[in-house]
């Protein structure tokens, strides 16, 4: 993964390697060489990313785990302390494990260490379902990993979809700390359980080795959560800081909609989701509502005087993120200013609404 330095003489260049595994209940193997690549001929890992499920945790295991390191976290240390690495972070739930392996010589550029864990299992009140997770700042960029177990078999997979909205709702203790989807780099991985429906486990396997991936992707699981964004949103006719403009947009039945979502207009280049122009409360500025979808208006007071191309983002109070995205589109100058000298930079920034706070980083 390229990571441009935040300070001179800082990396450009992070190899990353990360290992998903139910290990069964299993206790470590005689040799890992081949799993962590450590025959390669290549260049050498910078970052371990380790995420193990079923880990075995009987209560007689992991009540010796609690009081002292796991045999999983012990032999993986063995193995790549001799190697140059130190064990950077963990965090374990039950049997979901994730560690977290950095060499040496970037510790001073790794800061703001978090973890986190999410239960799904037994109604949110059970571990042996569910997601660990840590983030950081790594040279200045934020990233994220999260080592997630959601329920097997078939016929569950909208329970698999409730578990996986779960963990994204997951927020980390303390102030300013984004949300798993607000990082510049977000790692997913674990057995997710999801599955390729209707199909025989030949037919999958021909298809995969004939690379017809096509076939398998109408029919696999996860397609709903990559295919089907919950909220979608566009402008309506020519937008110009000239007079009001409108926002059409409609949401998914079941998307949680609250009172303190909102809608921002963003540049195109924007890098975080602070950096809105403006925006409209999807509440207050409401003008019309339908079965179709709604309306919102932003004052023509806030819409850049010089134009440009921008875009419209709509997000969630309810899962901190952004959940909807529109096209790019033009604003036009505003005409009513031709003949007169245009500001060289906008600076209609409105009050930021109370649930968003300003990052350092971004």
């Amino acid at each position: 993964m390229g990571m441009e330095p935040a300070h001179r003489g800082a990396v450009r260049e992070l190899r990353l390697h990360l290992v998903t595994w139910n290990v069964g209940t299993a206790s470590p193997p005689p040799d890992v060489s081949s799993l962590l690549q450590l025959d390669s001929l290549g260049a050498t890992m910078d970052m371990y990313v380790i995420g193990l499920q079923e880990v075995n945790s009987k209560i007689t295991n992991f009540l010796s785990d609690l009081a002292f390191d796991d045999p999983w976290s012990i032999f993986l240390m063995t193995v790549l302390s001799p190697l140059g690495y130190i064990k950077l972070s963990s965090v374990r739930m039950q049997g979901l494990l994730l560690l977290i392996f950095v060499k040496h010589v970037h510790l001073p550029f790794i800061r703001d260490l978090h973890t986190q864990f999410t239960r799904t299992g037994l109604y949110g009140y059970w571990g042996n379902k569910g997601g660990v997770t840590i983030r950081m700042s790594l040279y200045g960029h934020t990233v994220c990993f999260v080592n997630c177990h959601l329920p097997a078999h078939m016929e569950n997979t909208e329970q698999r979809l409730d578990d996986f909205e779960k963990i994204l709702e997951m927020q980390f203790e303390g102030e300013n700390i984004p949300s798993a989807l607000e990082h510049d780099v977000l790692f997913w991985f674990g057995d997710l359980n999801f599955r390729i429906a209707d199909y025989g486990i030949h037919f999958v396997r021909e298809s995969i080795n004939n690379k017809r991936y096509n076939l398998l992707w109408e029919k696999d699981q996860l397609k709903p959560l990559v295919s089907e964004p919950l909220v979608t949103l566009s402008p309506e006719g020519e937008w110009s800081a000239e007079h009001d403009v409108l926002i059409n947009y409609s949401a998914v039945p079941e998307f949680p909609s609250s009172a303190w979502d909102w809608i921002g207009l963003f540049k195109v280049t924007f890098k975080h989701v602070n950096d809105y122009v403006t925006y409209s409360w999807v509440e207050d500025d409401e003008i019309s509502s339908n079965k179709d979808g709604k309306q919102v208006y932003m004052s023509a007071a806030e819409i850049p005087d010089v134009g440009g191309e921008f875009l419209l983002c709509y997000y969630s109070n309810n899962l901190q993120s952004v959940v909807g995205i529109s096209q790019p589109f033009q604003i036009q100058p505003n005409r009513t200013l031709i003949g007169k000298e245009l500001p060289q930079e906008e600076n209609s920034w409105m009050q930021r609404p109370d649930n968003l706070e300003s990052h350092d980083e971004f």
